[in-house]
């Protein structure tokens, strides 16, 4: 199948069409990204939006808005570099009650009601006191 000398520049031009189109999307693509990220975009900060979150080590229950959990997230906390003693282990967030990093994204157990960690300082499913029903299970 050979391209006579005449269809030369219409190969071109369909290359450059497509390489256009390529560019526009690529733009727009960025633009929209941008643009939500923009100033004023904040998280949700309402009480319907909150869920549970629970101490793996004293056992606090709160309830944080995604918006509380970026400022948790993003407040530094002086001695907070992983260290021997955690590593391996799953960190959470900052207790407030206790200062340890082991406040995680809770659960519900369907038999009692009580908030558990989903997931547990080891790494393991985490598991209601009262009952021992598992998460995941």
């Amino acid at each position: 199948m050979s391209h006579s000398t005449a269809d030369a520049p219409v190969d071109r031009r369909i290359r450059r069409v497509k390489i256009a189109v390529i560019v526009l999307a690529l733009s727009a693509a960025g633009y929209f990204t941008w643009r939500s990220r923009a100033p004023g975009d904040e998280q949700a900060d309402t009480p319907e939006s909150a869920v549970p979150y629970v101490c793996a080590n004293c056992g606090q229950v709160v309830r944080l808005t995604p918006a509380d959990f970026d400022r948790i997230i993003n407040t530094p906390r002086p001695g907070a570099a992983r260290s021997e003693e955690t590593r391996g282990r799953s960190q959470g967030l900052f207790c407030e009650k206790c200062n340890q990093a082991a406040l995680f994204l809770g659960a519900t157990c369907p038999k009692d009601g009580t908030i558990v960690p989903k997931l547990a300082q080891d790494g393991s499913a985490g598991r209601c006191p009262k009952c021992g029903w598992a998460v995941g299970s």
